[in-house]
């Protein structure tokens, strides 16, 4: 009944499909809390902390590496998805209006680019899957409302200032990245 090249491509979609990129979080919440919690506790009076995820590599033309977070940005949210960012602070300030002391920013729900690239929790899911209160789409990341004038101290990765991972879409790590250091 099916030719080979039906069973090929049968065997390509279950394939495809066991490599979506948000696969179940693998510990629970409490201890990505516990991560974050552990390294706020750490950080200088009047200060915070900004992490970006990995950004997707180019092998060649329209070839992607296979994906893999920032072993530092996984450790503190679980999160596996590319083109995100993190923001831990010493003490809870307004964020955009929001009170708190932590924000993610992820990626939105997109049919089409999931559909290609496998699914995406969005922001909703973030908020239900990681623990973190406060999530933003990437593309919001732009209107960051934070006052850099009440920190006393900014850390962040070296990496921020690479130019080599530059891609062209939409709410990716460039965009995320020069966002930020135009704020500083």
């Amino acid at each position: 009944m099916f030719s080979n090249f039906s069973y090929f491509l049968l065997l390509f979609f279950f394939i495809s499909s066991s490599f979506s990129q948000t696969e179940e979080i693998d510990l629970p919440i409490s201890f990505f809390k516990n991560n974050r919690d552990d390294l706020r506790n750490k950080l200088p009076e009047k200060s915070f902390v900004i992490l970006f995820s990995n950004p997707i590599r180019n092998r060649s033309n329209d070839v992607n590496f296979y994906f893999h977070q920032d072993p530092n940005f996984y450790y503190l949210t679980g999160y596996k998805e590319p083109n995100s960012a993190l923001i831990i602070t010493s003490e809870k300030i307004l964020i955009n209006g929001i009170l708190t002391n932590e924000v993610i920013y992820v990626q939105p729900k997109d049919k089409v680019k999931e559909m290609w690239n496998g699914k995406r929790l969005g922001v909703e899911k973030s908020r239900q899957k990681l623990g973190i209160e406060t999530v933003y789409s990437n593309l919001d990341f732009e209107d960051l409302d934070l006052s850099f004038d009440s920190f006393n101290k900014v850390c962040f990765t070296n990496d921020l200032l690479n130019k080599t991972d530059i891609s062209v879409a939409d709410g990716d790590l460039n965009d995320l990245k020069q966002h930020f250091k135009d704020f500083i």
